[in-house]
């Protein structure tokens, strides 16, 4: 299984393009997991609360903040993690857990 983390931008030279990444793609077929860029002033604000995603959404659980308190951002953030479960529940199925 291959996390592919687009913080950076969704193009991994080292992974999407050298020959060993290739020959190990081609080899065993990874399943792979895509983590889009998040807004930076929802991680900035995470990190500064040292928050994760879920702590963030979880009910009465550490203190958001005003932004992250936003029913808008909570609504992006939601999102955002449901793409990422929405990923790694095929894997889960084919992995049999």
């Amino acid at each position: 299984m291959f996390f592919k983390n687009c913080k950076d931008g969704d193009y991994l030279p080292d992974y999407d393009a050298s020959d060993e990444a290739l020959k190990f793609q081609e080899q065993f077929n990874p399943y792979h997991v895509v983590l889009p860029r998040l807004d930076e002033e929802y991680t900035t604000e995470l990190e500064r609360l040292d928050l994760t995603i879920a702590e963030s959404l979880s009910p009465g659980g550490k203190d958001i903040g005003l932004l992250l308190g936003q029913l808008m951002v909570r609504a992006r953030l939601r999102r955002f993690q449901q793409n990422i479960y929405d990923q790694l529940g095929p894997i889960i199925d084919a992995l049999g857990l």
